[in-house]
């Protein structure tokens, strides 16, 4: 497969020039003039990962249904929701994990009944490996 060519902005030329002329400035003790030239050449290995769908329930706006709730429950809902917290607070790990599940499948299930998909369209993942710059000052 061919890579296309990557085509780099003067400003980022220009920056990335500028950090290169500053790391030559510091390394440099001696008083004089010095002139240079950079050339620099950045290999390695890119690995795009395949799109996907994938579900995302948080469309589902949980903390805007929470509010919704909690309003039926007229002026007791601040002491419903300390008495949820209390209980949340109580629980290990594990029956958290148990509730959520629990909750988004309903969510889930609700959110499919009425038509409302909650499935996107994910970029694949794509990481740099065995990136290496090389190139000098002369």
């Amino acid at each position: 497969m061919n890579i296309p060519t990557l085509i780099i902005s003067e400003k980022d030329r220009i920056d990335a020039g500028k950090e290169a002329a500053k790391a030559l400035m510091d390394s440099l003790t001696q008083p004089g003039t010095y002139d240079f030239k950079l050339d620099l050449e950045v290999t390695g290995t890119v690995t795009v990962g395949k799109s996907h769908e994938q579900a995302f329930i948080q469309q589902a706006c949980p903390w805007t249904c929470m509010a919704i709730l909690l309003e039926e429950f007229g002026p007791t809902r601040l002491e419903r929701l300390e008495r949820a917290i209390r209980t949340v607070a109580a629980m290990t790990p594990d029956e958290r994990k148990d509730e959520r599940e629990d909750l988004k499948e309903m969510a889930e299930n609700v959110m499919d009944r009425l038509g409302y998909s909650t499935v996107k369209m994910v970029v694949g993942r794509k990481t740099f490996r065995d990136l290496m710059v090389t190139g000098g000052i002369s």
